[in-house]
């Protein structure tokens, strides 16, 4: 870096992407303790961590050659593909807008940084519309533009100083008025901006602190707010789900759109990236209580998952509630609480469905489901939602997706599965996908991830021996009937899921069939998958 010119170079922007990737990283589980503003769901540090690593992916991809517009476009994009909740949606479009900003410059001088900071406050104004907070990411950058704008003498150090400042205080009035937690993103970009600013401050030859201060402040936060927090950890947020979905259409009038999803959501955040040609490609975040209801068509990939209690955080061998009244002597805790030998967990789910009438069955069963796989990278993003160290099932519901989910998990190095090993379940129908995770519902497995893994291929072994499922027959359905019911013994029913290609006469069909076998239940729902309407009986 050219200091005495005050310039960034594409270079020095990689090497800044590429910090903070690990500064983010190495703050996930901190961050995930702050996050109990806006919903307490405890997850803003893993998000933000995979989503700046999406870029960083890309960063360590690109030439340093680039344009830093071009540059800052491709780490758009790519964060655009794969976010992960509302801070990779603002995420996306702040890399956006830089690129907007600088257009063809060579290199970023202090007075791009401020034409990228007034872009940033525009685009994420149009993220939320009217939906703003008194705390958010939003409501600071529009505070740095108002505070950069009385400088007087530019440099880069000062410009980013001056938003790291903002960001600290923001980040303290936040917990000030949450009393003692708050807004997780606002502390995350802290993280971000100091990382810059320890880049500015070694090209200008001053000590590169910015970073470990920031750190210490938040730890200084999080030791402080940990018993709020962890009260708030065992509340459940409420009966809502996070869906970030994708779709591609010509550029169409945003807040038209939003209002579109409000009428089924509560936080509806929208990212608008337009290509050469005029073509919209859309990233909605909301949170909403009914997913199918909010999902717009067509669409792509769908990320869903329930915004509920979380269960490992009720592992240990100590009880929360003796923690959470250490405190007060004039407190006596009864409880039935037993500490454990080994920590129990959880599986984490992954569910490639294509049925969207049965993603909240799925996703209130604990299971992260992505609607609409198109590729193995899609699945990689959901399986990088999963916690972090669980060892992971991935359930394919069509031969399609199970492919791509095998094509994922080989194309994964021995790093990325030390601590959360793959394995993909042996199901291509949405009848035993939905069988298999109901059976998974709320199981817990003890030991090591190497232990668990083996359970849960125990489990898959043993629905895969006890189910029989076939596609609907339309020639001979009382044949197909009657040689399921051999398989039934005492347990006479039977289990359908309608498709959406026939839904009214696949029904008729079913029913009119088991008029002849008095002593069978029909169990039917719809799913909505495009193949075609499967029966089966579980023994």
């Amino acid at each position: 870096m050219d200091t005495a010119r005050q310039k960034l170079e594409t270079k020095d922007l990689r090497e800044w992407c590429v910090r903070t990737g690990e500064v983010l990283n190495h703050a996930r589980d901190l961050l995930d303790d702050l996050n109990t503003f806006p919903v307490p769901n405890f997850n803003t540090g893993a998000n933000l961590g995979n989503s700046w690593a999406a870029a960083t992916r890309a960063a360590q991809a690109l030439s340093p050659s680039l344009r830093p517009a071009e540059f800052m476009g491709a780490l758009s994009r790519e964060v655009a593909k794969f976010p992960y909740g509302s801070v990779g949606i603002f995420l996306a479009s702040g890399f956006a807008a830089c690129a907007e900003a600088w257009g063809d410059a060579p290199v970023v001088r202090p007075a791009d940084l401020l034409m990228a900071i007034d872009a940033m406050d525009q685009a994420f104004k149009a993220i939320s519309g009217s939906d703003t907070w008194e705390f958010g990411l939003s409501r600071l950058i529009s505070t740095v533009s108002e505070q950069l704008s009385e400088l007087e003498l530019l440099t880069l150090s000062q410009v980013v100083d001056t938003a790291l400042v903002c960001a600290q205080e923001a980040t303290i009035d936040s917990a000030d008025a949450h009393g003692g937690v708050g807004d997780a993103g606002l502390a995350g970009a802290c993280l971000i901006f100091a990382s810059l600013a320890d880049l500015a401050a070694t090209a200008e030859g001053d000590a590169a602190t910015n970073v470990s201060t920031v750190q210490a402040m938040l730890r200084d936060w999080a030791n402080r707010s940990r018993i709020v927090a962890e009260s708030l950890r065992h509340t459940v947020p409420g009966g809502e789900f996070a869906a970030t979905f994708h779709f591609e259409a010509m550029d169409i009038p945003t807040g038209k759109l939003r209002d579109s999803l409000r009428a089924a959501s509560s936080e509806v955040l929208v990212c608008k990236i337009l290509d050469e040609i005029g073509v919209g490609r859309f990233v909605a975040h909301v949170h909403t209580p009914s997913p199918l209801a909010a999902l717009p068509y067509p669409h792509g990939a769908v990320l869903i998952h329930h915004l509920g209690l979380r269960p490992e955080t009720l592992e240990g061998d100590e009880d929360p509630l003796t923690k959470l009244t250490a405190d007060f002597d004039n407190v006596v805790v009864l409880s039935n609480f037993a500490a454990r030998q080994a920590p129990l967990v959880i599986p984490g789910l992954l569910v490639l469905s294509a049925a969207p009438a049965l993603v909240e069955t799925y996703a209130r069963a604990g299971a992260t489901v992505l609607l609409g796989t198109e590729n193995p990278e899609q699945i990689c993003w959901a399986w990088r939602s999963i916690p972090k160290g669980r060892a992971t099932l991935i359930i394919p519901t069509t031969p399609e997706a199970r492919e791509m989910a095998l094509t994922m998990r080989d194309s994964l190095d021995d790093t990325e599965c030390a601590d959360a090993p793959v394995m993909v379940a042996d199901t291509d129908d949405e009848l035993s996908a939905a069988w298999l995770v109901q059976s998974l519902q709320g199981k817990r497995f003890r030991g090591a991830v190497s232990e668990q893994l083996r359970d849960l291929e125990t489990a898959c072994r043993d629905l895969k021996a006890s189910i029989r499922v076939e596609p609907l027959s339309n020639h001979d359905l009382d044949t197909q009937i009657r040689d399921l019911v051999n398989d039934l013994g005492s347990n006479r029913e039977l289990h359908a899921v309608i498709s959406s290609e026939n839904v009214s006469t696949d029904r008729m069909k079913l029913q009119l069939a088991l008029a002849n076998y008095a002593d069978i239940e029909l169990v039917a729902y719809y799913g909505g998958q495009p193949g075609p309407t499967c029966i089966g009986v579980r023994l």
